[in-house]
């Protein structure tokens, strides 16, 4: 391969993370979006069935439009993981790869080592690699917060 070739491969590989990444923001602030207007039709919900209303009309469109929020909600998160896998560690947020780390410790607390020794091997290093990388995130958070 050439010296352009790879300049070219590195190029697009860059351009393939600062989209993933955009995604991944737009993904996550769609998220925080869903989660308040959940919180508002729950609350509203609350407010209703203390009432006494929980046979209204409104109370039912309620229900079913926290259904409908949870379930957008369930989806925009596959979604959010889907482009977190995707990112290269070197290109994540403190936050993304925090996010990474809670993934892997529940995949790791739902794999056997004794029955699955490849694949817990597999998300071990996975894990440790994003921690060793959010560690070296945040030491350079608290450098620069230093200065």
């Amino acid at each position: 391969m050439t010296h352009d070739e790879l300049i070219t491969i590195a190029a697009k590989i860059e351009i393939d993370q600062g989209e993933l990444q955009d995604k991944l923001q737009k993904t996550t602030a769609e998220a925080h979006i869903l989660r308040k207007e959940l919180d508002t039709v729950q609350d509203a919900l609350g407010k209703l069935a203390a009432k006494g209303e929980k046979t209204s009309q409104l109370y039912a469109d309620l229900t079913e439009k926290s259904k409908e929020l949870k379930n957008k909600l369930k989806e925009n998160r596959e979604e959010c993981n889907q482009y977190a896998k995707a990112l290269d560690l070197q290109s994540m947020t403190a936050n993304q790869l925090r996010g990474r780390l809670k993934e892997l410790t529940s995949q790791l607390n739902n794999t056997s080592k004794a029955t699955n020794p490849k694949e817990w091997n597999k998300l071990n290093n996975e894990f440790l690699t994003t921690q060793k990388r959010l560690k070296e995130v945040t030491a350079g958070i608290k450098q620069v917060s230093k200065v």
